[in-house]
């Protein structure tokens, strides 16, 4: 049933859309793999221009569950502890963004989020003279933050990585924790994808036949840390976080004034 539906795809997908969709994985993954977060920020959108978002999303979410777990098995030591306190809450959390989103338009919720991740990086953006101490209190705040953009719009790492960049945290802690950190709070995405029937067999065996193409992106994502993570971590970092937050609200300005 898998392969007759991977099948399926490949004969109704140009072979330009699915190399298309294989070079937005490998990006997705480089990312990653540098900086610890920005698989979904860069799959997601540019794997739906090639596939339909309906097919495209819920691999995402496999792969990034499956390479979320080979890097918790990795880095698991690396844990800080602040983030086993913001990964707490951010489970507890997530419900009330639901319920939040539920309330309010998403196009709201993104144009929130995309404003305050925008005011963040303003202020994140000046020196720090003196950096946070990482620490469960922080953390705990830093995890309510997690736990409303990932209910409101599947976004929790605009609050984690801010944490990240106002403590004194090595970027290497920093990198490992927020992938476990993202790895918990993946967890019940394709669960959720199964139980709405947009996760398939067809699903699973495109993630797998994908992941090739993600290890590639790991290790050369792995060899450019090595070599100037500690030094650019911080700007790559903050420019994701502009170039989400810019994006966001040029799809919603786009919406609002040609999709009426």
């Amino acid at each position: 049933m898998a392969a007759s539906g991977l099948q399926s795809l490949l004969d109704t997908t140009a072979p330009l859309a699915l190399a298309g969709a294989a070079l937005a994985l490998l990006a997705a993954a480089i990312l990653r793999s540098f900086a610890g977060f920005g698989f979904a920020l860069v799959a997601v959108p540019l794997t739906s221009m090639a596939l339909p978002p309906s097919r495209s999303v819920p691999v995402v979410f496999l792969l990034q569950l499956i390479i979320g777990a080979l890097d918790t098995a990795r880095h698991y030591r690396s844990f800080d502890r602040s983030f086993v306190t913001m990964a707490l809450v951010a489970c507890a959390t997530t419900p009330l963004g639901v319920y939040l989103l539920a309330i309010a338009s998403p196009s709201m919720a993104r144009l929130t989020i995309a404003v305050m991740m925008l005011c963040g990086v303003m202020l994140l953006w000046r020196p720090r003279l003196l950096p946070l101490h990482a620490n469960h209190g922080y953390g705990a705040v830093a995890g309510i933050g997690v736990g409303l953009c990932n209910g409101m719009a599947a976004m929790p790492g605009p609050p984690a990585i801010a944490y990240s960049l106002l403590t004194n945290m090595p970027a290497d802690q920093a990198r490992k924790s927020l992938m476990v950190l993202f790895f918990i709070t993946a967890l019940a995405g394709v669960p959720s994808a199964m139980a709405f029937g947009i996760a398939d067999g067809a699903t699973f065996a495109l993630a797998t036949a994908s992941m090739p193409v993600i290890i590639l992106g790991s290790w050369i994502g792995e060899m450019l840390f090595r070599r100037h993570g500690t030094k650019t971590f911080r700007s790559v970092a903050l420019l994701t976080l502009i170039g989400t937050a810019l994006a966001m609200l040029a799809r919603e300005i786009w919406m609002m004034v040609f999709a009426q």
